[in-house]
């Protein structure tokens, strides 16, 4: 994942005046931590970071006045869900030459045969717990579940993880599956169902104070 360069400003004044004032300006209140370093409320460029963000940017190294530099990941995004803007982000520092652990989605792609026989399909775990390098990570890993029957399932052992990616979870997890309706006793007049594909949604929340 490529590491995107940003100047920020660091922030004196907290609370929600000191908040609010920063959003009037069309710019982001920011937050970093982690690794031993001192909380540092940050403002963001509002127009510049939320290009990145819709270039699915995660890692980012962040100018500091002074030449200061921080290696940063982005933990968090809370948003505005009236206006759809983005209020508040968090980061979390990293060293890029450290290996970091972190959930990443899993993006189910096809439609699982079994699904034609009134099976459904049900993923229990739609982020998968990894560890690599910061440059290693993935937007996202990709699950192929067109040949799915009955039955089937996928566990983590069985996932093309790209290189360099390491999954925390249990080889013998299952990661998804095709079972039979509830309630279906397998006669040929049941209903079909239809797959359940799953989504990740990002929860937004009101404004920070931080």
């Amino acid at each position: 994942m490529e590491v995107a360069n940003i100047n920020v400003k660091v922030r004196e004044e907290r609370g929600r005046n000191s908040v609010r004032l920063v959003r009037m300006d069309g710019d982001i209140p920011a937050v970093i931590y982690g690794r031993g370093g001192e909380n540092l409320m940050l403002t963001l460029a509002g127009r510049e970071f939320s290009k990145l963000v819709h270039s699915h940017h995660k890692l980012f190294e962040l100018h500091l006045p002074g030449g200061q530099k921080e290696e940063a990941y982005l933990h968090a995004m809370q948003w505005d869900a009236l206006r759809d803007e983005l209020v508040h982000v968090d980061f979390k520092r990293i060293d890029l030459k450290a290996k970091m652990r972190v959930q990443v989605e899993l993006r189910f792609v096809g439609n699982p045969k079994g699904v034609a026989k009134n099976g459904l399909f049900d993923a229990p775990i739609k982020m998968l717990d990894v560890e690599c390098l910061p440059v290693d990570l993935p937007e996202s890993i990709r699950v192929n579940i067109n040949d799915l029957d009955l039955g089937d399932h996928v566990y983590v052992k069985d996932l093309q993880l790209p290189k360099g990616v390491e999954a925390l979870a249990e080889a013998d997890a299952v990661v998804c599956l095709v079972k039979l309706a509830s309630g279906d006793a397998g006669g040929d007049d049941a209903d079909g169902g239809d797959a359940a594909e799953p989504e990740v949604i990002r929860k937004r929340s009101g404004d920070s104070d931080s």
